[in-house]
C-alpha cells in the first residue's frame, strides 16, 4: 500500500481534474461548496476531546485547550483518512477555481468602454475583431525572429485607444511583420526588459475553428494572455529610455519584478554566448541540433529533422530532460568530490547550482520537474531522510501545481510526471519478469519498455501516431546521445568559449556520431508502414488503460512469485492447493489480457454502431477542404485547402523556418485526430492553390488509394509538386468529368455533372474555375451538391445538359429538392445565380470561406439571394467547421463556433 502522502497527492490531482471538467463556476458556487464541506468535515473531526483530558478546568484555559485540541485533531485526522482525502479534493477543486477566476483581463472592460460591444466572442465577452491601439510596455521574453516575423511577450503598462490613454497590467503576445531585411537586425537587437511603444492592432486570439483543432485562445489563456497585438514594420516600434536607466531606478526602489528581468537579461546573454560557442564548435548543419541537446534551444533545429525524430518518438532527445539533469548533477558531485569538498557541502553546492541550470536551459515543465526532484533528493540525502522516488515525484508535483495550476494541462508536464512515476513503479517488477540474464541489458530494456507503455496513451491522445520502431530507436540512440554525445558536446562548447579551434578537435567525435544518428533516424523514418495513425481516444479510456495495464503487471508478478514458491516447495499458510491458485490466476490474467488488447484495438479501429455517415466542411481559411466519411467507414477528401508561400526574387529573407501551411498545420492533424489511417480517395475539384495546395502534405503523411481530378494541369509550383509526389508514391490518378460516377460503398454514390469533355481530353489552363469538378453526392438517400469554384456560365451549361448526365437516366430521377448545396467559389458574385438556386431548391447552403478575407467573400448579393430563397445558410468564417451527420432519419448539423 502507498503512503498517505502519495494518496493525498492523487486526491489533490483529482480535485484539479474535477475543476477542469466542471469548467468556470461562479465564485459564490465554489465558495458555498468549500464552506459547506469545511463545516461538515470540521464537525466530523472535532470530538469532545475534553472528556479524555481528565481535567475539566482546561475549558477555561485557552492555551491548555489548544494544547489538547491539536493533538486530538491530528489523531482524529489519522483515523479519518477518507475524510482527509475528501478535504484535500475539495480544497484543490476550490483552489483551481479561485486561480482560474482571477485569470481575467482588465482590458476587456477598458476596450469595451472605448469601442462598444459587438464582434468577436472572447472569454470575457464580445469585442470588435481588431482595434487600432498604441501600447507601452516592457519585453518579458527575448524576441524570436523568423523570416519576416518577430514575436515576443510584452508586459503592457499603458494602452491608448482613440487617443485616450489608460493604465493597465496586461501580458500580450506581440507579432511584428518585418517589411525590410534590415528590420531583422533591428528586431533581433531588442532585449528582454527593453521598454517600447508599439502602434498596431489589438486582437482577440482565435479559438479552435475545427473539432479537435488547436485552440490558440486557450493556449494563451493558460499563460495568462488574453490579447494579441499585431505590428506592421519596425517603424511602429519605438524604444523608450535605455534599459539600464530603468533598472537603476528599479534597483533603488527595490522593484523585484524589474530586478528579475535584469537577472533574466543576464541569463539571455549567457545563452547567446553559449549558442555562439556551439556554432563555433560544430558545423552549421549540426549546430541547431546541438543547441537543443545542450542548452534546450530549439529555435534553430531543422524542421524536417525534427519531424523525423518526432515520427519515431525521439523528440525528448531534442530537449533538456530528466536524464540531462541526472548527468549534470552526477558530474558536479564527482567534480566537487575530486577537489576534496565534503559530501554534504558538495550536495549543498549542487542544490544552489541547479536553479541556474534550470533557468539557463529554458525552465520547461519537464526540466523544472527534474531539477526540483534532484534538489529535494539532495536535501533529503543531506538530512539522512531520503525516501523512495515516488515521494519526490509527489512533492514536486504539489509544489508546481500550487505555484501554477495550469501546468496540469501542459502536455510536457503530464508526460514528464507520468513517465517518471511509471519508471519508479514499473521498472522493478518488469526487470524481474524479463528473461534477460545480463543486468545492464535487462535494466535498459525494462526502462525503455515501461517508458513506451506509460507514454503511449498520451502520445496517441495528443499526437495521434505511434511508431512500432520507437522502442528500437530509443534503445539504440538514447544511451548514445545521453551518455556520449551530450557530455562530450558540452565539453566542446565550454572549450569553444576559450579556444574555438581546439573545440573543433574535441567535437569531431560528436560530429561523426551525429551523422550516424541522422542517417539512422532518416532510414527508420522511411519505413512508413511501421508508423501507425491513432485517433484520439475518449478521456475515460486513459485511466482504464492504466488500470488494466497495472493489474496485468501485478498479476504476472504474483504468478511469477507463485511459480518460484512452487519450485522451492513452499506453501504459504492458509493457501489453497497451489495448482488451483496458479490456474485461477492465470485464467484471470488471460481474460484481462484479452480485454486489454480489445481496449487498444478499440482506439485503433473504432466500431461504428449507428452506420451513420458525415460530410464536414473543414475551416481552412480561404479555401475548400471537405471530408466525407461514409456509413461503411470509407474516407474521401474533396480538396485540401492551401496557403500561398511564394516570394519574389530578392525576398528570400522572408522565408520562415517553419512557415504556416494549411495542409500540414490543419488538414493532416485533423485527419489523424479522427483516426483516418487511409484515404480511399482524394477528389480535386480543380487545380487552384486554395484547393490543391494542402494536399501535398496529406499524401506525404497519410496513405491514399486513388486521386480523381479534372484532367487539366495548372503549372504552378504547388500543383506540380503534388502530382509529382503522387506519381512517385504510385497513387493512381483518374481523370473524371460529366457522366462519371464513383461508388465508395452501398450507401454512397457520386455522380459527376461537370466538366464536360466530348473528346475525353481537356486543354491545360491556368484559369481553373471553369473546369471545376461538380458532383452530386447521395448518402443514405440524402443529396449534396458539391460545386468547386464554378461560375454562372458553368451553372447554365449544367442546367442545359442535365438530362444526359446519368447513364440511362431520366430527368425525373434527379432529386426533386436538394438537401445541401455547397455554394460555389466561396460565395463569389460570379456564381449561385437565381436560376441555379431555383432549379435545385436546396434546404441548406454551406459556404467555405476565410474569415476577413481580402476578396470580401461571400458577396452580399449572394447571401441576400440565399436569404430570399429561404435557404438556411452556414459559413465557416462565422461558425468554423460545419459537420453534417447523415443517417436514414435525416441530417443533423453541428458547428464548432456557434
Amino acid at each position: 500500500m502507498y503512503s498517505p502522502f502519495v494518496k493525498v497527492t492523487v486526491f489533490f490531482l483529482l480535485g484539479y481534474v474535477a475543476a477542469v471538467v466542471a469548467g468556470p463556476l461562479a465564485v459564490s458556487v465554489w465558495v458555498v461548496i468549500a464552506a459547506g464541506m469545511g463545516l461538515i468535515i470540521t464537525l466530523g473531526l472535532l470530538p469532545h476531546q475534553i472528556e479524555h483530558t481528565g481535567c475539566p478546568s482546561v475549558l477555561h484555559d485557552k492555551r491548555k485547550r489548544g494544547q489538547v485540541y491539536m493533538p486530538a485533531l491530528l489523531h482524529k485526522l489519522n483515523q479519518s483518512r477518507p475524510v482527509v482525502l475528501l478535504l484535500v479534493t475539495v480544497f484543490s477543486f476550490c483552489y483551481y477555481q479561485w486561480i482560474d477566476s482571477r485569470n481575467q483581463s482588465e482590458m476587456i472592460q477598458l476596450v469595451s468602454s472605448k469601442t462598444g460591444n459587438g464582434g468577436v466572442a472572447s472569454p470575457a465577452g464580445t469585442l470588435p475583431p481588431s482595434i487600432d491601439a498604441a501600447l507601452t510596455g516592457i519585453l518579458l521574453t527575448p524576441p524570436t525572429v523568423d523570416g519576416d516575423k518577430a514575436t515576443f511577450v510584452l508586459q503592457a503598462s499603458t494602452i491608448e485607444i482613440n487617443e485616450e490613454g489608460s493604465y493597465t497590467k496586461e501580458k500580450l503576445q506581440i507579432s511584428i511583420r518585418l517589411l525590410k531585411e534590415t528590420e531583422q537586425i533591428t528586431a533581433a537587437a531588442l532585449r528582454r526588459g527593453d521598454a517600447v511603444i508599439l502602434h498596431g492592432k489589438l486582437l482577440v486570439p482565435e479559438p479552435a475553428r475545427n473539432f479537435g483543432g488547436f485552440d490558440y485562445q486557450a493556449y494563451l489563456y493558460r499563460q495568462h494572455i488574453h490579447f494579441t497585438f499585431n505590428v506592421k514594420g519596425m517603424d511602429n516600434v519605438k524604444p523608450k529610455p535605455p534599459m539600464h536607466l530603468i533598472l537603476s531606478i528599479a534597483n533603488l526602489r527595490g522593484d523585484s519584478h524589474h530586478l528579475f528581468l535584469l537577472f533574466m537579461r543576464q541569463i539571455d546573454q549567457i545563452r547567446e554566448h553559449l549558442e555562439q560557442a556551439i556554432e563555433d564548435a560544430f558545423p552549421r548543419q549540426q549546430s541547431g541540433y546541438m543547441k537543443g541537446l545542450i542548452i534546450g534551444s530549439q529555435n534553430d533545429i531543422d524542421i524536417e529533422q525534427y519531424r523525423e525524430f518526432s515520427n519515431l518518438g525521439l523528440t525528448h532527445l531534442l530537449a533538456i530532460s530528466g536524464l540531462h539533469v541526472a548527468v549534470f548533477t552526477a558530474t558536479l558531485l564527482w567534480l566537487f568530490r575530486r577537489i576534496r569538498i565534503t559530501r554534504e557541502s558538495a550536495m549543498l553546492a549542487v542544490i544552489i547550482t541547479l536553479p541556474f541550470y534550470i533557468i539557463l536551459t529554458g525552465a520547461s515543465p519537464s526540466i523544472v520537474r527534474a531539477g526540483m526532484m534532484a534538489m529535494l533528493a539532495l536535501y533529503a540525502a543531506r538530512k539522512g531522510k531520503l525516501k523512495d522516488g515516488l515521494h519526490l515525484v509527489c512533492a514536486t508535483a504539489l509544489v508546481m501545481l500550487l505555484w501554477e495550476p495550469y501546468y496540469l494541462l501542459n502536455v510536457g508536464f503530464q508526460l514528464s510526471f507520468l513517465v517518471t512515476a511509471g519508471l519508479i513503479l514499473g521498472v522493478p517488477p518488469v526487470t524481474r519478469l524479463l528473461p534477460v540474464a545480463n543486468r545492464a541489458l535487462n535494466s535498459t530494456l525494462a526502462v525503455t519498455l515501461v517508458a513506451q507503455a506509460v507514454s503511449f496513451p498520451l502520445t496517441i491522445y495528443y499526437f495521434n501516431q505511434f511508431s512500432l520502431l520507437s522502442m528500437v530507436a530509443n534503445l539504440l540512440l538514447v544511451p548514445l546521445v545521453s551518455f556520449v554525445v551530450t557530455p562530450v558536446g558540452t565539453l566542446s562548447m565550454l572549450a569553444a568559449l576559450v579556444h574555438p579551434p581546439t573545440a573543433r578537435f574535441s567535437a569531431w567525435v560528436v560530429v561523426q556520431l551525429n551523422r550516424l544518428t541522422f542517417e539512422m533516424v532518416e532510414y527508420l523514418d522511411r519505413l512508413r508502414w511501421f508508423r501507425l495513425i491513432w485517433g484520439s481516444p475518449p478521456v475515460w479510456w486513459i485511466p482504464l488503460y492504466f488500470g488494466l495495464g497495472g493489474f496485468l503487471l501485478i498479476g504476472f508478478q504474483r504468478l511469477r512469485n507463485r511459480q518460484t514458491l512452487r519450485i522451492a516447495g513452499i506453501r504459504l499458510p492458509g493457501e489453497r492447493p497451489l495448482i488451483f491458485n496458479r490456474w485461477s490466476l492465470r485464467g484471470v490474467l488471460q481474460l484481462n489480457s484479452v480485454i486489454f488488447s480489445l481496449l487498444i484495438l478499440f482506439t485503433y479501429i473504432p466500431i461504428a454502431l449507428n452506420h451513420a455517415g458525415s460530410v464536414s466542411l473543414l475551416d481552412v481559411g480561404q479555401g475548400d477542404a471537405i471530408l466525407i466519411q461514409t456509413p461503411d467507414g470509407h474516407n474521401i477528401l474533396v480538396d485540401g485547402g492551401g496557403t500561398g508561400d511564394f516570394h519574389k526574387q530578392g525576398e528570400e529573407w522572408k522565408k520562415r523556418r517553419d512557415p504556416y501551411e494549411v495542409g500540414r498545420k490543419v488538414v493532416v492533424p485533423l485527419l489523424k485526430k479522427r483516426g483516418i489511417h487511409v484515404l480511399d480517395a482524394i477528389i480535386i475539384t480543380h487545380n487552384d492553390q486554395d484547393h490543391v495546395g494542402g494536399l501535398l502534405a496529406v499524401i506525404k503523411e497519410i496513405p491514399v488509394r486513388q486521386v480523381y481530378f479534372n484532367g487539366t494541369m495548372n503549372l504552378s509550383m504547388g500543383t506540380t509538386s503534388f502530382y509529382q509526389t503522387a506519381l512517385s508514391k504510385k497513387i493512381p490518378l483518374y481523370q473524371v468529368g460529366a457522366g462519371g460516377s464513383y461508388r465508395p460503398d452501398r450507401h454512397t454514390t457520386m455522380h459527376f455533372l461537370a466538366p464536360n469533355s466530348p473528346n475525353g481530353v481537356l486543354t491545360p489552363t491556368q484559369n481553373q474555375n471553369g473546369y471545376s469538378l461538380v458532383f452530386l453526392l447521395n448518402m443514405q438517400n440524402h443529396t449534396f451538391l458539391l460545386t468547386g469554384d464554378m461560375d454562372k456560365k458553368n451553372e447554365s451549361d449544367i442546367l442545359k445538359e442535365l438530362g444526359g448526365i446519368y447513364p440511362n437516366a431520366q430527368p425525373h430521377q434527379l432529386p426533386t429538392r436538394l438537401d445541401v448545396l455547397k455554394v460555389a467559389h466561396h460565395g463569389s458574385k460570379s456564381s449561385s445565380s437565381e436560376a441555379w438556386l431555383s432549379f435545385w431548391r436546396p434546404q441548406i447552403a454551406v459556404i467555405s470561406v476565410g474569415k476577413n478575407n481580402i476578396y470580401k467573400h461571400p458577396a452580399p448579393e449572394v447571401t441576400r439571394r440565399l436569404e430570399v430563397a429561404g435557404i438556411d445558410t452556414y459559413r465557416t468564417d462565422l461558425q468554423g467547421e460545419i459537420r453534417m451527420a447523415v443517417s436514414k432519419n435525416g441530417i443533423s448539423i453541428k458547428t464548432k463556433l456557434e
